[in-house]
């Protein structure tokens, strides 16, 4: 399903590769044709890039919502 998801995809690569590269075995320089796919920590299936959809949603959600409140006015800030 990588028709509209192509960025996500490439994060969740990124995300992978920076986590997990440099403990490839073998190394992916000593290799002629790397290919990223014979590493099964660089692998992923759909639901991986659903959850990770999700998770980032709410990361980004929840940093608006602070970025929100840091910007409103003091005098409209609401006390309990």
């Amino acid at each position: 399903p990588n028709h509209c998801d192509c960025g996500v995809y490439m994060l969740m690569f990124i995300e992978r590769f920076a986590t997990f590269g440099g403990s490839l075995d073998p190394p992916l320089e000593s290799q002629q044709s790397p290919r990223w796919d014979s590493h099964r920590t660089l692998r992923f299936v759909w639901e991986d890039i659903s959850l990770f959809r999700r998770e980032m949603t709410k990361r980004i959600s929840d940093l608006g919502a602070q970025q929100a409140q840091k910007a409103q006015p003091a005098s409209m800030t609401i006390s309990k």
